[in-house]
C-alpha cells in the first residue's frame, strides 16, 4: 500500500507542476499581454463583443480607427486566464458557440419558411385560390 502511495505521490505533484508550469508560460507561448480575470472579461466582452477574438487559450481585443479612407489599428491585445478562470473561459466559450450555431440554424430555417410561404402566395396568385 504504501508502494502504490509512494508511486501516486510524485506523479500527482509532477501533473499539478506541470499545470502551473504551463499556466504560467502560457502567455509567454501565446504572446500575451497580460491576464485578466474571467468575470472582469466577460463584463467587458458583453459591452462591445464586436471588438473580441475568442481563441483557445485566451483572448485578443482589437479596436481600430478611421483615418480618411484607411482603417489603423488604434488599440491591440491578447490577454490570457489563470488556470480556473481557463477553465470557465472554455466552458463559457462552448455554450456561446452552440448558442451562435443554434442561432444560425433557426435563421436558416426562418429563411426556407419565408421561401416556402412566397412559393405558397406565388401558388395562390396564380390559381385565383384563396
Amino acid at each position: 500500500m504504501y508502494l502504490k502511495f509512494a508511486m501516486i505521490l510524485p506523479a500527482g505533484v509532477l501533473c499539478i507542476y506541470a499545470l502551473y508550469y504551463f499556466g504560467f508560460y502560457k502567455n509567454w507561448l501565446y504572446g500575451c499581454s497580460g491576464k485578466i480575470s474571467f468575470e472582469s472579461f466577460k463584463a467587458l466582452y458583453a459591452m462591445n463583443p464586436d471588438l473580441w477574438t475568442l481563441w483557445d487559450g485566451y483572448v485578443e481585443y482589437t479596436k481600430y480607427q478611421v483615418n480618411g479612407m484607411l482603417l489603423d489599428t488604434r488599440v491591440s491585445g491578447r490577454l490570457g486566464f489563470n488556470q480556473i478562470d481557463a477553465i470557465k473561459y472554455q466552458h463559457w466559450r462552448k455554450k456561446l458557440d452552440k448558442q451562435k450555431e443554434q442561432e444560425d440554424t433557426n435563421n436558416k430555417f426562418k429563411e426556407i419558411l419565408n421561401a416556402l410561404q412566397d412559393d405558397i402566395n406565388t401558388y395562390k396568385e396564380r390559381n385565383n385560390v384563396s
